[in-house]
């Protein structure tokens, strides 16, 4: 997936306690309009979820008028190798196969260790065709990394990321993300290419489904050879 801020309006953003609101439906209704000519919502896979938290960080420094020099770095290489501004790193910290039963993602009792029917479709190539829709969910353990040149520009920074989270969570789901924060860790302070920084670490988990579409043929070639079973 590539980032919708290259060709689209940036999402735009809707405070969490705002919500609900007509005035925010009508700005995600919108947006969604906007976008769905483009992209259609489909099942959100782990890789995809990284260039949708860029839009976000985005839209709220166009926001904010932050100059292009002084916006902060967001980058999966930790630590980052240069940094003359303030910086996120991310990174995977944990992957489960997905629980389900009630209750946010990683309580349920269950975890689905196969794949899964969820649907079918008409298949977009033989008319009269069904595809078969099988899904997988995963339980991500996502780890920010929060950098800033001392203590106080650090806490300002973590609080700052934490509300673009929650404000655009309307633009997390609309994708097919479920994401919550579990925890910020203790702050640390390290050295970076001979520059000492201040390090907040911030912990989310999010739901992700892997999808995998099959037509009958395929379906039969795996039932006969003893591939997989759903």
């Amino acid at each position: 997936m590539t980032s919708r801020s290259e060709n689209l309006a940036l999402p735009p953003e809707i405070k969490y306690q705002e919500l609900g609101t007509v005035e925010a439906q009508q700005l995600i209704d919108s947006f969604i309009e906007r976008i769905e000519r483009r992209d259609a919502p489909e099942a959100g896979t782990l890789n995809d979820f990284f260039p949708l938290v860029k839009d976000a960080l985005e839209s709220k420094q166009n926001a904010e008028n932050v100059p292009a020099d002084k916006r902060l770095l967001f980058v999966e290489e930790d630590p980052p190798e240069a940094l003359d501004t303030e910086a996120i790193t991310f990174f995977l910290d944990g992957r489960v196969n997905g629980s389900y039963s009630r209750g946010r993602p990683g309580e349920g009792r269950v975890r689905e260790l196969t794949p899964h029917l969820r649907g079918q479709v008409e298949h977009p190539d033989h008319p009269g065709e069904q595809l078969l829709i099988l899904g997988k969910f995963w339980d991500n353990t996502i780890k920010f990394n929060i950098y800033a040149m001392n203590n106080k520009q650090a806490r300002e920074r973590l609080l700052w990321f934490e509300n673009v989270m929650l404000s655009y969570r309307w633009y997390f789901a609309h994708f097919g993300y479920r994401v919550f924060e579990t925890g910020v860790g203790s702050r640390e302070r390290v050295e970076v290419n001979d520059r000492k920084l201040t390090k907040y670490p911030v912990v989310f988990e999010l739901r992700t489904e892997d999808i995998v579409y099959l037509d009958a043929q395929e379906l039969k070639r795996i039932s006969y050879s003893g591939e997989a079973k759903f």
